[in-house]
C-alpha cells in the first residue's frame, strides 16, 4: 500500500498491519467465497484487532482521534481486497457508525458504540423508495405527526 506524507506514524503502522493481515487471510477468504460462505472467523479477527473502533471515541471503547477517518479509509482499502470482509467493514463504518458518532444522542452512543467497537454488532443504512433507489438526496418520503 502506498503511504502518503501526511499520514502519522500510527496510520503508517496500521497500513502495514492491515496489508499483512489481508495477504495472510486472502486464501481462506477466496476459498470460503467460492463455497458461498461468509468468512465470519476472519471478521471476528478484524474485531479482535479493534479495527471496528477506528472511528469511535475512546470514551466508548474505540481507538480515538489519533487514527481518524484517514485510518478508516486505510482499513477499508486493504480489507476490500478480501471482498465481503471489506464491504461489511465499510458498511459498518460509513453506513451507521459515522452517523451515530456525529449525530446520535448520548444514550444511543453509550448503548451502541461500545458494542460496535468490539465487533459484536454490525451497522448499515437501508435507504430506498420507488424511482429513487439508494439516492438518499432525492428521497421524497416524509413523516408527519398528525
Amino acid at each position: 500500500m502506498e503511504k502518503f506524507p501526511w499520514w502519522n506514524e500510527k496510520q503508517k503502522k496500521l497500513a502495514d498491519e492491515v496489508e499483512d493481515f489481508a495477504d495472510e487471510c486472502m486464501p481462506k477468504v477466496v476459498a470460503m467465497v467460492r463455497q458461498k460462505r461468509f468468512p465470519w472467523d476472519v471478521m471476528r479477527e478484524v474485531a479482535k484487532r479493534g479495527w471496528f473502533g477506528i472511528l469511535i471515541p475512546e470514551k466508548y471503547g474505540g481507538l480515538g482521534k489519533e487514527y481518524g477517518v484517514t485510518a478508516c479509509c486505510i482499513l477499508a482499502e486493504e480489507l476490500s481486497r478480501l471482498g465481503p470482509i471489506g464491504l461489511t467493514f465499510s458498511d459498518t463504518m460509513f453506513g451507521g457508525t459515522h452517523q451515530l458518532v456525529h449525530f446520535g444522542t448520548e444514550e444511543q452512543k453509550e448503548k451502541w458504540l461500545p458494542r460496535i467497537a468490539r465487533g459484536e454488532i454490525l451497522t448499515g443504512v437501508c435507504v430506498t423508495e420507488p424511482y429513487v433507489g439508494s439516492d438518499a438526496a432525492n428521497i421524497e418520503t416524509v413523516a408527519r405527526k398528525e
